[in-house]
């Protein structure tokens, strides 16, 4: 299967694209565009209405096995290439009917706004100097990015009771008015409702936490300010279909923790198994029966 990659480069704010085939390691170069046309060209399965374009976002600045985010991603990632390829025998096992877009704000963050961000993106495009163009350029690739994705596939830890600055600076590089919402005093006092062609996306948010209790109910409630932020700015992104799954008792480091690891990991297999089901396998897209694990 074709793996397309977006991710920063250290001395530039240009994604990369790489195939599978490459370990995520960070890359340079003007070579993104160019790349990108020759996947498409030679890779018909890249395109098309069968086609679903998976985002994944990784906030955490630990890498590989030492976070707990980024594995519920991979679980969930792996159940569903599983099932897709179970359930299309002629995908000669391999998901050719996914793009998988990867984004590491955690390791490469995007830039942080400005006051000359905000008036950049306040101006007419027809108006906009070559200096607010360059401003706003990590912002309308980021912006354009998301715009392709079905799925966005967000994991993160919760840092200090919030989101990681990282995976703030990517919402506030994408939520843009008239590009990702509007703004109309005509709505009332509700005057931000997101653009009618951002609609449509589930966000799979995947969480790790040290301590507990912060769902509704919990003892720690009050204190989640990581799912309550991301589900409200996530409005304005047009994703209200919105499924969480988190590890608690980080911290603990006891039974309880195990347990709830386990239990997240289930849970994230179950729900890429029925979404890819929904997508490829059920009866009323080819007559294929459901693929259980």
């Amino acid at each position: 299967h074709i793996f397309v990659a977006f991710i920063m480069g250290k001395n530039t704010n240009e994604p990369i694209l790489l195939p599978s085939s490459l370990s995520l390691k960070f890359a340079h170069g003007p070579i993104r565009s160019q790349y990108f046309q020759n996947l498409q060209n030679n890779n018909p399965n890249m395109t098309g209405s069968r086609t679903t374009t998976i985002l994944r976002i990784d906030a955490s600045v630990r890498g590989g096995d030492r976070s707990l985010s980024r594995a519920l991603a991979d679980k969930f990632l792996e159940a569903w290439r599983t099932t897709n390829t179970a359930c299309r025998p002629d995908n000669d096992g391999d998901d050719k009917d996914t793009i998988f877009l990867v984004r590491d704000v955690g390791m490469n963050p995007p830039p942080f706004i400005s006051e000359n961000f905000i008036a950049a993106a306040f101006t007419p495009k027809e108006n906009r100097t070559v200096e607010q163009q360059e401003l706003l350029q990590a912002s309308d690739e980021l912006i354009a990015e998301f715009k392709r994705a079905d799925i966005v596939l967000l994991t993160t830890p919760m840092y200090n009771y919030g989101l990681p600055a990282s995976l703030k600076a990517w919402f506030d590089m994408v939520i843009r008015v008239d590009e990702t919402f509007t703004f109309d005093l005509r709505r009332g006092d509700r005057p931000l409702a997101p653009m009618d062609d951002s609609g449509n996306k589930t966000l799979v948010l995947l969480t790790s936490t040290g301590e507990f209790g912060f769902a509704k109910g919990g003892f720690n409630e009050l204190s989640n300010h990581l799912v309550p932020h991301i589900r409200t700015m996530s409005h304005l992104l047009g994703m209200d279909d919105v499924h969480h799954i988190g590890i608690e008792y980080q911290e603990f480091r006891d039974d309880r923790h195990k347990s709830s690891k386990a239990e997240a990991l289930e849970g994230v297999v179950e729900l890429a198994t029925r979404m890819a089901n929904r997508r490829y396998c059920s009866k009323d897209r080819d007559g294929k029966k459901e693929v259980r694990h």
